[in-house]
């Protein structure tokens, strides 16, 4: 913990001055978090083929349009890739149901479910 904030959390009289501080520190975070994520999103098209020498992306993901609104469970390959891999054999069966499920909510996808691009394999 950082020494300058253990008086202000043990003195309830000083809520006011930790709630401003732990505001800052939340929006430091979450801008932090953005810019992060900005800057993988350019690269998505760069990194996301597993051996882009024999294998290339169809269609092509292009990463020089400031549009994204061909990526995420828009792209046939993306969408497998994002997909909670308790969906992936329906997916694999209805892969048009499935991403319309996931995208109304009636299939739910969170962070708990990791996507199919973090297992190995199949």
């Amino acid at each position: 913990m950082a020494p300058g904030l253990k008086p202000i959390i043990n003195d309830p009289k000083r809520s006011t001055e930790l709630s401003s501080i732990t505001g800052k520190m939340n929006s430091a975070i979450r801008a932090t978090r953005s810019s992060d994520a900005t800057q993988l999103k350019a690269q998505i098209g760069v990194y996301v083929a597993p051996d882009p020498i024999k294998f290339s992306i169809n269609p092509p993901i292009n990463n020089r349009f400031t549009d994204k609104s061909h990526m995420g469970l828009k792209h046939p390959f993306l969408a497998r890739m994002l997909c909670p891999v308790d969906y992936l054999k329906q997916f694999d069966e209805d892969q048009v149901n499935i991403c319309n499920n996931l995208k109304s909510g009636k299939h739910l996808m969170t962070a708990e479910d990791l996507p199919a691009f973090l297992w190995s394999r199949e």
